[in-house]
């Protein structure tokens, strides 16, 4: 409160006669003394004119104006209106040179008017308009000279008009007393003005001391407030040179705005009061944006209105810095109380501007040097309390030095025993690890010692079952031999998938990226599982949108693997119903997409408990299903780790009792090859297509329509005949097999009564296993082309291009019908027709030996064939004889087959040949393959062999 008083004292001191100016009501000044200054408006009188330029300057010397007359002030707040005074001078001395100056430099115009006693007068002109380099006198106020003769009388009028306070304090003195006076004045502004700048250079010192951003603020209200104050005394006007001033005002305005703002911004901040309560923030906020609203306003609207909004703001400026000061004021620190009350002296300063500029304070000597007083005493306050705050900090941080070096101290020895106690740790982490990683290594040895011990056996099981179902038996061997053949593939699979999670979880699997045919990968996955859906009488569905790239960088075998795990899945888990294998692809760039492979079925669903389980490792949804289906439980973890390899994730949607659906995502390159020549179906107009399953004929129809083909789609039988017999015009028809009520070669039957072979071609849709029952009718029925599902697009466009093509028909039936004989031939053949190929077999297992000899013997049974126990033994007979092919089993005693080839190599350069080597291994990892290739090897067969993979590398190496 006691604050407070004192600003209401002071305010009270300003509109009492110590700061009043009297005004004397003398008609003329008298010019006694030469080293003297009068001040003319005191015998001045003045009047106002609207700017309605009523008032004419020779009128206003012969008679007054006393309807425009106003009572004599120094000061008439913002006024845009034209301002005359008339004041009469008597020289009473013997000096006739004088300097008239006009005390107030931002006034926008001026015209002067001085008549002598014969009613002559002379003109002087001044104002924003008239360059600085142009004035008569070099003074940062306006100054003329004058010619006033002794001991006569002259009357000055004078016409004013300034967007800013309209004041006009005209002095007359004699030119040494004027050059005394301004040498005085530009000496007291020299000092104010340095001390302006001594302050700025000081705080950017501290600046670049602290680095602390607040400084930035307090420099800039320095620099603002310095040129705000060359404006108002008129000193930036002789140094700018600028050929007008019109440009004074804007600069005022904005200099002093941002100087307040910065003022402001700079309390708040530096002593962290911006950080405290949300509610003076926003009134910190709030005060910043009507700043640059003022500021901006100067473009729209006239400058007097923004001086006055300019005012308004900086009497404004006390709400905040009332805030700051008040809660300075309550902390015990002293540089907070001299801050304080150094904000207190500012609110004077803003006070005296505030009223002086509204003309509510008389402008004098006091109302404008105390301005300038109180701004050092604000100054040198913050000065003060700045460097005892910085003071205070240096004592706090040596303070907080001294303390943490006892910390550290005390730190440096629980560090050095922690230290102890972490090495003794790192010693028993170490060898910890090095545990671990001996055990993986034995659990990876152990895992690939397993796998071919008991890959050996299963190559003679799987090998000789194969061999004997291909001799004469009866119905009950050919059951159970089938039977242990699929028992042994079963748990060959079962190795597989054990085999793979161990890579899996040793981080040993990488993938093998390659160009190659997507489509086709996913064709044969839908292959692979196309007999078991078949016996379940469950529909494969193959969705390829038209619109993906045939070919794109994946590794083959592992995206395989997941399609085959997912839609063995769904084949194993799917009693009845339908199978979808859909592709998607999405552009990314001309480079690269992404590739959705989706698996839907119809089965018996999972629960959403069931699913948190589903991709944990040798589990499956429930253990009545592990009961009912069977399995390992590591298919789906299995390919979930292939598709994270791969960037992915397999994900599900799945309601129980309804379906489920399995979809993952791939983003790689892609190459958009167009290899489809639509121009070869340009004949083919129409096409019914006949099919009960909705989902399969949505998926022609899309494919017809990319192609160009307009379709009608039925689902049943009886409504393609009735289509028939109403005469629309077809150029083919797709049909169904197995349909409901009536199926595919019934309703058939009923069409060809309707239109032959030639006039409307069809393609009948069926599974593998209908192959050699539908043979026969469909020739008796003139079916121009039987297509297997799932539909492969390829060879539905092929059989579209050769729709009216008899020859090509006929070479795909003739193929059909041969098709088991082809098959029966190329295994029993010989290929290779030269006589005594000589081949080596090196193989410590007896009965792998004779299983891949029986084997060899079957497709060539003119080689001539030796065989090597071990390595030492190969090596031996392969220097002895000039084989053809060496089939080199990896792991043999003695001398193992890497060991083995070695040798061989080595020998065989010095004989510059080279005999084919091919690798037998129960090893199925890609560094299985790499290691041999690596030591010389041309080739690898895993066991158990493949009999098809054999037959493959002899006719690779062998055919002439």
């Amino acid at each position: 409160m006691k604050y407070l008083k004192i600003i209401i004292y002071i305010s009270i001191l300003f509109s009492s006669n110590l700061f009043s100016e009297e005004v004397n009501n003398k008609l003329f000044t008298e010019l006694t003394d030469v080293n003297s200054i009068y001040s003319i408006n005191e015998s001045s009188k003045v009047y106002v004119d609207n700017n309605k330029e009523n008032i004419n300057f020779k009128k206003l010397y012969n008679v007054d104006y006393k309807n425009k007359e106003i009572e004599n002030r120094g000061s008439y707040g913002f006024s845009d209106s034209n301002y005359w005074i008339k004041s009469n001078i008597i020289n009473s001395t013997t000096e006739n040179n004088w300097i008239l100056t006009i005390k107030y430099p931002l006034v926008d115009f001026l015209d002067i008017y001085i008549f002598n006693e014969n009613g002559k007068f002379e003109k002087i002109h001044a104002g924003d308009d008239v360059a600085y380099k142009n004035r008569t006198i070099d003074n940062r106020n306006y100054s003329f000279h004058l010619k006033l003769s002794p001991n006569k009388r002259y009357t000055l009028i004078a016409k004013i008009k300034t967007k800013g306070t309209m004041r006009f304090p005209f002095e007359l003195s004699t030119y040494n007393q004027f050059i005394k006076t301004s040498n005085e004045n530009y000496i007291y502004m020299g000092f104010y003005f340095a001390f302006i700048l001594v302050l700025i250079l000081v705080f950017i010192v501290y600046f670049i001391n602290d680095r602390e951003i607040t400084y930035i603020y307090l420099i800039t209200y320095l620099f603002s407030y310095l040129i705000y104050e060359g404006i108002q005394f008129g000193i930036l006007f002789k140094f700018l040179n600028s050929n007008n001033l019109y440009w004074k005002f804007y600069a005022y305005i904005g200099s002093g705005i941002i100087a307040l703002m910065a003022f402001t911004y700079f309390a708040y901040s530096f002593f962290g009061l911006s950080k405290n309560k949300k509610g003076k923030s926003k009134i910190l906020k709030l005060f910043i944006v009507l700043g640059f609203v003022i500021i901006l306003s100067m473009l729209f609207i006239k400058v007097r209105y923004s001086l006055i909004l300019y005012t308004i703001y900086a009497i404004l400026t006390i709400v905040p810095n009332i805030i700051i000061s008040f809660k300075l004021l309550k902390s015990k620190k002293i540089y907070n109380k001299i801050f304080s009350f150094g904000i207190l002296f500012f609110l004077l300063t803003i006070v005296i501007f505030g009223l002086r500029g509204m003309g509510i304070l008389p402008t004098n000597f006091f109302t404008l040097n105390l301005i300038n007083a109180f701004f050092i005493i604000v100054s040198t306050l913050f000065f003060i309390s700045i460097s005892s705050r910085m003071n205070y900090y240096k004592k706090e941080n040596i303070k907080i030095k001294e303390e943490l070096e006892d910390f550290n101290n005390n730190l440096l020895e629980k560090v050095q025993e922690r230290t102890e106690t972490l090495n003794k740790k790192n010693i028993e982490l170490i060898e910890a690890k090095e545990k671990a990683e001996s055990a993986s290594k034995a659990k990876s040895e152990f895992l690939a010692n397993m796998s071919h011990e008991i890959r050996t056996p299963l190559n003679g099981i799987i090998g000789f079952t194969d061999l004997v179902l291909k001799t004469p038996l009866n119905k009950l061997q050919m059951q159970y031999l089938s039977n242990i053949k699929i028992s042994g593939e079963a748990l060959l699979g079962i190795i597989n998938d054990i085999l793979d999670f161990s890579k899996i979880e040793a981080g040993k699997l990488e993938l093998e990226l390659i160009k190659a045919d997507i489509i086709e990968i996913v064709e044969s996955a839908a292959d692979i599982i196309k007999y078991n859906a078949d016996k379940k009488r469950i529909e494969i569905l193959l969705n390829i949108k038209p619109d993906v790239p045939r070919y794109a960088v994946v590794d083959i075998v592992r995206l395989r693997q997941i399609l085959i795990n997912l839609l063995g899945n769904a084949v194993k888990f799917t009693p009845k119903g339908e199978i979808e294998l859909e592709l998607k692809f999405i552009k990314k760039n001309k480079k690269d997409g992404f590739f959705t492979f989706i698996v839907r079925d119809t089965g018996i669903g999972i629960t959403e408990k069931q699913q948190e389980k589903l991709f944990e490792a040798f589990s499956q949804a429930d253990s009545s299903t592990t009961r009912k289906f069977g399995g390992t439980g590591l298919g789906l973890t299995i390919s979930n780790a292939l598709a994270e390899k791969m960037g992915s994730k397999i994900e599900l949607e799945s309601e129980y009792g309804k379906g489920t659906k399995f979809y993952f995502t791939i983003e790689t390159e892609y190459e958009d090859r167009n290899e489809l020549e639509l121009d070869k179906l340009l004949d083919i107009k129409k096409i019914m297509i006949v099919d009960d399953n909705d989902k399969n004929r949505m998926i022609l129809e899309h494919t017809l329509r990319y192609w160009g083909i307009e379709t009608i789609s039925v689902n049943n039988g009886f409504d393609a005949v009735n289509i028939v017999e109403e005469g629309y015009k077809l150029d083919a028809v797709i049909m169904d097999y197995h349909m409901p009520d009536i199926n595919g070669i019934d309703s058939i039957k009923k069409i060809r009564e309707i239109m032959s072979e030639e006039k409307l071609p069809i393609i009948l849709l069926h599974s593998s296993s209908d192959d050699l029952k539908l043979n026969s009718e469909c020739k008796r029925l003139g079916v121009r082309f039987n297509l297997t599902k799932p539909i492969k697009s390829k060879l539905l466009m092929e059989y579209l291009e050769n729709l009216n093509s008899k020859r090509y028909s006929k070479e795909r039936e003739n193929k059909a019908e041969n098709n088991m004989e082809n098959k029966i031939k190329i295994e029993d053949k010989n290929v290779i027709t030269e006589n005594r190929l000589k081949m080596l077999i090196a193989e410590d297992v007896e009965i792998n030996m004779m299983l891949i000899e029986t084997m060899v013997e079957m497709y060539m049974p003119e080689v001539k064939i030796l065989k090597a126990g071990n390595g030492l033994e190969a090596v031996k007979k392969s220097k002895e004889n000039n084989f053809d092919i060496i089939l080199m089993d990896i792991q043999m005693p003695v001398k193992d087959g890497l060991e083995a080839t070695n040798e061989i190599r080595e020998y065989e350069k010095e004989l510059g040949k080279h005999t084919i080597i091919v690798a037998l291994t129960a090893g199925s990892t890609k560094e299985d393959r790499e290691k041999a290739l690596e030591n010389g090897m041309d080739d690898f067969l895993t066991k158990p062999i493949d009999k098809n993979e054999l037959n493959r590398v002899l006719e690779k190496y062998l055919k002439r």
